[in-house]
């Protein structure tokens, strides 16, 4: 029997494909996770688990689930993984898991899937994800054929990087990132409840008030999602959406700013979390290749060329105030990853 997790649809893409090439039973697992439904399921065929990759390892609320349930019958387990890139050292922890189910590992196969993790990652485009897809259905017919046949799935090598990601950065990134404090709705929103109709931990409830609070990131992939609709329809419309996003950006996101020597004033970045101003960035830069209008980008240019100088401290590592004027006690990895990828992606326009 194939189970599977799929919050976007790679996950239940690949599960209902292998379901069809080994002719077996396809559930899906969102009302039980939901519900909090551990009761038993039986199969006299191998199990197969699809799910997505979250931070290098399948998702904490699915793995929380699988203890939780019996499942009888056959003892024989396959794990499917769809991601953007990298599963990292997953099979490390989904071997253990299996060990405490007293069940047999067989493998864990990984299945490269168009990115849609959009508030740390860019996503491709149309064309680009379609060859993704292309590409994944080799993969996946590949692995039905293992299973099929009832055998293991091979191995992969195991770098020094994997077994990090799905070690310790696994355990920084889910406390920091994986959590719903950080969605919001705005005025915009009618009440539809779709998005809590799809909320596999029933998180969002329409019962409280709207959330007004605005997110750099959030800004940002809007920005460059109407540019890119701009590019591939060429409806002034999306422009027209763009370039009001990124003025109420300018207008929101920095702040008048007067260094302390005689130098000009200028509108700086207001301290925030830097990873979503670089994602904001991605935004401004794709409006500039339509508009070339330079004006946000000497903005950035600016800002980062003062921090250069005012915002990092003896080590070389940023502080998450651009201005200088307040420390950070601990520096996070990922402001500095930011920095560089805003550097970067400046330097490519200059």
């Amino acid at each position: 029997m194939i189970l599977y997790f799929s919050a976007t649809g790679n996950s239940e893409y690949a599960a209902k494909r292998i379901g069809k090439e080994t002719d077996d039973d396809v559930t899906g697992l969102f009302e039980r996770i939901r519900s909090g439904d551990y009761s038993e399921i039986h199969s006299q065929r191998p199990w197969v688990i699809v799910a997505p990759t979250y931070a290098w390892r399948i998702p904490r609320i699915l793995q929380q689930w699988l203890k939780r349930t019996s499942l009888s019958g056959n003892r024989e387990i396959y794990f499917v993984m769809t991601c953007g890139g990298s599963i990292g050292n997953a099979g490390k922890y989904l071997e253990k898991l299996c060990a405490e189910k007293k069940m047999n590992y067989r493998g864990c196969m990984k299945i490269t899937m168009p990115e849609n993790y959009i508030a740390l990652f860019t996503t491709p485009t149309a064309g680009e994800a379609a060859e993704i897809i292309r590409q994944a259905e080799t993969v996946i017919d590949g692995a039905a054929r293992f299973i099929r046949n009832e055998d293991p799935f091979p191995q992969p090598k195991i770098t020094l990087g994997d077994k990090i990601s799905s070690g310790i950065v696994n355990r920084i990134f889910y406390p920091m990132f994986v959590h719903a404090k950080k969605f919001y709705a705005t005025d915009r929103c009618i009440s539809c409840g779709k998005c809590a109709e799809v909320c596999p931990l029933s998180n969002i409830r329409l019962d409280g008030k709207i959330g007004k609070a605005k997110f750099a990131y959030n800004s940002g992939q809007m920005m460059q999602s109407a540019a890119l609709l701009y590019q591939l329809t060429k409806n002034p419309i999306y422009l027209k959406d763009a370039q009001n996003i990124a003025k109420e950006c300018f207008n929101y996101f920095f702040t008048d700013f007067t260094p302390a020597t005689n130098e000009e004033a200028f509108r700086m970045l207001k301290k925030g979390d830097i990873w979503f101003t670089a994602v904001m960035l991605r935004g401004f830069i794709e409006l500039y290749r339509i508009d070339k209008d330079k004006t946000y980008i000497n903005a950035f240019n600016k800002s980062l060329s003062y921090a250069w100088d005012n915002a990092r401290d003896e080590n070389g590592l940023f502080n998450t105030d651009l201005s200088g004027k307040s420390k950070d006690q601990k520096k996070w990895l990922l402001t500095q990853a930011a920095m560089v990828e805003m550097y970067s992606r400046l330097a490519m326009i200059q």
